[in-house]
This record gives structure tokens, sequence and C-alpha cells, in this order.
């Protein structure tokens, strides 16, 4: 008791002999609120219970990583970080295997991957080559918007039947200014270009079959159809046909020529999409 009046007396120099003077000094000492048995200030209760009373319930440093534990303060907290870190470092652990073991998924995966598209590749070129060994074959051109900003595109091989001629189709874009106008004018080509094929050696040469083109006009009611055909006579002494290829292919020889005007009168162009179909007549 006499060390208690000794500090109230040095800091407030009033006796602590009045009751209403010990309820209000700052410097009055109190025991720890918590029980934890120091004595200490009023003015430092606060200071003491957040930062060095051994009672005091703290969260963890690593709250915000997810840890909810409520700890004691001082050597509970050590050992609860000291029990983190080995955690941290064992989920650390985890965490790389767990990455290689991803690493090494998405290796096989893309093998995987690879083989599937080589699979695909394989059944896709079988049956186009069921598809294309025949004297009848369409061309479907889709996005063709795309493919008269790009003005050229074509088609994949085909085969005029079973060990015949190898043949492909080429599209163009023809773009013309009338004098009269000044209109700028787009006309659309279709090409037949011979290609160097797999039964070239027992294959009478030169090339002396005739080639029908149609574009489909793609009415609903077919017999409302105006399909726009030509065709190309048999005839031997073409240049680009004359001669068997050397190269992997010889040079295009025009089917038709026909504005994109004409094509808008009518639905040959439906759902950005057209059709060409080619039929190919052997001679006697």
């Amino acid at each position: 008791m006499l060390l208690m009046n000794n500090i109230c007396l040095i800091h407030c120099s009033i006796l602590f002999i009045f009751k209403a003077h010990q309820n209000e000094c700052r410097r009055f000492p109190l025991n720890c609120p918590q029980g934890c048995g120091v004595v200490i200030a009023r003015e430092e209760i606060a200071a003491h219970v957040e930062k060095d009373c051994a009672l005091t319930i703290m969260s963890c440093p690593y709250a915000q990583m997810g840890c909810s534990q409520k700890i004691k303060h001082q050597t509970d907290m050590r050992l609860h970080l000291d029990l983190t870190s080995v955690k941290l470092n064992k989920t650390e652990e985890q965490l790389r295997n767990t990455q290689e073991e991803l690493h090494h998924t998405q290796e096989k995966l893309e093998k995987f991957e690879k083989i599937t598209r080589k699979l695909e590749e394989k059944v896709t070129a079988h049956e186009n080559k069921l598809m294309q060994c025949s004297e009848e074959h369409t061309w479907k051109i889709s996005g063709i918007t795309k493919v008269l900003r790009q003005q050229s595109a074509k088609s994949a091989p085909f085969y005029t039947r079973k060990y015949g001629y190898k043949f492909k189709l080429g599209l163009s874009v023809l773009e013309t200014v009338e004098l009269q106008s000044g209109f700028m004018c787009q006309d659309l080509l279709m090409s037949f270009i011979l290609m160097k094929g797999e039964y070239d050696a027992i294959l009478p040469w030169p090339f002396n079959e005739k080639v029908t083109c149609t574009l489909i006009d793609q009415q609903e009611n077919q017999k409302k159809r105006e399909n726009i055909v030509r065709y190309i006579p048999a005839n031997p002494y073409y240049s680009s046909w004359s001669r068997k290829p050397l190269l992997d292919e010889n040079q295009e020889k025009r089917l038709f020529c026909v504005s994109l005007d004409e094509l808008k009168k009518r639905r040959f162009i439906v759902d950005d999409t057209i059709f060409i179909q080619l039929k190919i007549d052997p001679t006697d």
C-alpha cells in the first residue's frame, strides 16, 4: 500500500485518501483485468492488454491467408507460428508435387490430342477419298463474304473416279471499272485445275473429258431454281490439259465467269454459303 501511495503522490501531488481521486487517477495501480497477475497503472491497461498480457487472445498473423485460430499472447503464439511454418512447408511441398503432376498430365494430354488429331485426319481423308472418287462432286463454300474479301479460294482435291484424274476447283474475284459509270464491278471466276495424281502413270493423256460446272440456285422450290450451268467440251488440245502434270498442278482452265450482282438477284448465296457442283463425263 505504501508503494501505491508513493506512485500517486509523485505524479499527482494529491493525497490518495480521496476516493474520488482514486477513481480518476491515470497512474493509479490496478490489477490486469484479464487476471494475468500483473499490477499496472490505469493509463497503461489498454497497451498492456493489447501487447503484453500473456492471457490476451489474438488472431493468427496469417488470418488473411485463411487461418482462423485464436491464440494466447507470447508463448502460445510462438508455438502456433512454429506449427504453422511446418504446415506451410508441407503445403508448399504438396503444391510442388501437384504442379509436377499437372505438368506430366498436360504433356500426356498434348500427346493424346496429337494422336487424336492424326486419327481424325486419317478418318477425314478416308471419308473424303470415298466421297471424292466419283464423277460428280459438290464444293460447299462457307463464309463466302470472307472469301470475296480475300479474293480467292481453292477446294480440296477430288478424283474424277476411282483410279482417275486428280483435280481441284479454284475461285477468284475479278474487279473491273465500267468506263461510262465509273462503278466498280466484281465478277466471280471459277476454274478447273488438273493436279499431279497417284494414278497418272496408267491414265491416258492428254486429259479428254467433258467438264460441267453448276452454280446452285438455293430456292427452296427446286422447280423454280435457275442454276447457272457452264461446261467445257472434251478437247485434248487445251494447253492446260494436253500434258500430264509434272509439278503439283497444271495451269487452271476457266469454267465460267458471273457477276456478283447477278448472284444477288436470286438465292445463290444463302447463309453466306454457295454450292458448286461439278460433273466429269468421260469420252467413249
